[in-house]
């Protein structure tokens, strides 16, 4: 298990039933950045646990996922406004990386303008600055 902060740029056009944008999976063992149905993204940690603020569909936005190993917690933000702390205390190993889809399906209908992954809970300064830069380059709200 390790700390981690998944951030994405995306417009989701359409609600699909599981539209993963950065996901992965090792076995049994998986990770997801997700809309399940809804206009929500969720954070995945082999168990669902951290919803985000709505993003409208065909509205381009920044969804910001971040878990802390520590206190087990994830928080997952849309242009820099957070939604509901998850608490997930399930195991999780390193998994591959997949864009737009989890283990080759629940493909992410839309666009994905750019995406990153750090091996750290971004502090809430360093996650600002990336939010910051990312709102100016693309003219989010």
């Amino acid at each position: 298990n390790a700390d981690y902060t998944k951030n994405a740029v995306i417009n989701q056009t359409t609600n699909a039933t599981t539209g993963n944008f950065l996901s992965g999976v090792n076995g049994s063992n998986s990770h997801a950045f997700y809309f399940s149905g809804t206009t929500s993204p969720n954070l995945w940690h082999s168990g669902n646990f951290a919803p985000g603020p709505s993003i409208p569909l065909n509205t381009l936005a920044q969804a910001t996922g971040v878990f802390t190993v520590t206190n087990s917690t994830g928080l997952v933000y849309v242009n820099g406004i957070a939604g509901s702390a998850g608490t997930n205390v399930n195991s999780f190993n390193d998994a591959s990386i997949q864009l737009g889809a989890y283990s080759g399906g629940y493909n992410f209908t839309g666009y994905i303008s750019e995406a990153f992954i750090f091996n750290t809970a971004l502090s809430n300064s360093n996650r600002q600055a990336l939010e910051l830069n990312q709102q100016q380059y693309y003219t989010l709200p």
